[in-house]
């Protein structure tokens, strides 16, 4: 299993873990497809690769940490989660 694999895996049990929602590739292609196509909001770069999105799929608001380099999600973080992060301002939400 790839580190990519790994992340993908991981990012699924927090998807389910936070939000209650068994994401499927459909799921996961369009929070990647907006990512890559400037839809999802940008809130926060944490490295030159880790970048914090708020994505919204079919109405619901998840916020996305994404790993650049390998183009994955790596987790997804509840907005309480987001919003702590310390370089992050409310207003940006």
């Amino acid at each position: 299993m790839t580190k990519r694999d790994r992340q993908k895996l991981h990012a699924k049990k927090r998807l389910l873990e936070r939000y209650g929602i068994a994401g499927d590739n459909l799921f996961f292609g369009e929070c990647l497809r907006q990512i890559n196509d400037g839809e999802a909001k940008l809130l926060e770069r944490q490295s030159n690769r880790v970048w914090l999105y708020k994505v919204v799929v079919d109405d619901l608001v998840v916020y996305a940490i994404f790993d650049a380099k390998r183009q994955t999600i790596v987790t997804f973080l509840t907005e309480e989660m987001a919003l702590n992060l310390k370089n992050i301002p409310e207003k940006n939400y």
